[in-house]
């Protein structure tokens, strides 16, 4: 589930600016957005979705941000059940919490990864997108207790969908996932890498946010919803999520970290009515 992306470059001003943003899809569910405070005392935003204890997407006091997508390719075997993870399993959102709680930067955000996931070899797969206030990117792709990042550091951004570029992605090229998620990642980038391009040359937060909510609430030329970012009922098993029960973009975030300011769609990001949220 969900389209995800983080840029990150200097203003003119000498400032470093940095975004993380993504839809949360998934089946009907409730969402909550707030803050929180970890036992060592680290405050964070984020937004969690009430069938998967941790955080979806956050960022914490030390200026890091952390999300994540669906990327997995076992609901298309969908003869072998054993096969398919369950939900219950679902300890991706643990591993985001866990960041945000301990790490201040991209580096140690991948360590506790690398930790977390041969831990949990049966939670569903995902990548993990996580960005910091010095303008340090990646991405780690994880499945079945295996994992593989690489850095976007240099390149100044990164989007995806719900496919793997390395780690499983042979495994999903006979699937749905490419057709669905495909599209959306070219959109992601495309936008990310205009937003990146242009920071230097003056552009401001403000229009950076609102193209960002736009974008997030693009929908699909295809009848199906196939490719849409915002998706109202999406019915594609195995695109974004596995199951057979119909796929919803259920908020939509943007994280402005210099700021240290999260906003966030109460309900599909189309529909406009988007609220903020300041880590004080």
């Amino acid at each position: 589930m969900c389209t995800i992306g983080a840029v990150s470059n200097v203003d003119a001003k000498g400032e470093r600016l940095g975004f993380l943003m993504k839809t949360i899809d998934a089946h009907q569910t409730e969402i909550f957005h707030g803050v929180h405070r970890a036992v060592n005392g680290t405050r964070a935003v984020f937004s969690s979705m009430m069938r998967q204890p941790g955080t979806n997407i956050g960022l914490n006091q030390h200026g890091l941000a952390v999300t994540m997508s669906y990327s997995d390719y076992r609901a298309q075997d969908a003869h072998d059940k054993k096969e398919i993870p369950r939900l219950e399993n679902d300890s991706r959102a643990l591993a985001n919490a866990e960041i945000l709680a301990n790490c201040a930067t991209v580096d140690e955000g991948l360590r506790a990864l690398e930790v977390f996931v041969p831990r949990h070899p049966h939670q569903v797969g995902g990548n993990h997108l996580v960005i910091d206030a010095d303008g340090g990117i990646a991405l780690l792709e994880q499945c079945a207790g295996k994992y593989q990042y690489n850095t976007f550091t240099n390149r100044g951004y990164c989007g995806r969908g719900n496919n793997s570029h390395w780690l499983i992605k042979d495994k999903q090229s006979n699937s749905i996932v490419p057709v669905d998620s495909l599209p959306r990642e070219e959109a992601m980038e495309n936008f990310l890498k205009d937003v990146y391009e242009n920071i230097p040359k003056g552009m401001s937060v403000e229009e950076i946010v609102n193209n960002a909510k736009l974008l997030l609430s693009r929908h699909a030329e295809r009848t199906d919803q196939t490719g849409a970012i915002c998706a109202h009922g999406l019915t594609q098993p195995g695109a974004r999520l596995f199951g057979d029960n119909p796929c919803y973009t259920l908020t939509a975030v943007i994280i402005d970290i210099k700021d240290r300011i999260m906003h966030f769609s109460l309900g599909s990001p189309c529909a406009g009515n988007w609220k903020t949220l300041k880590l004080e």
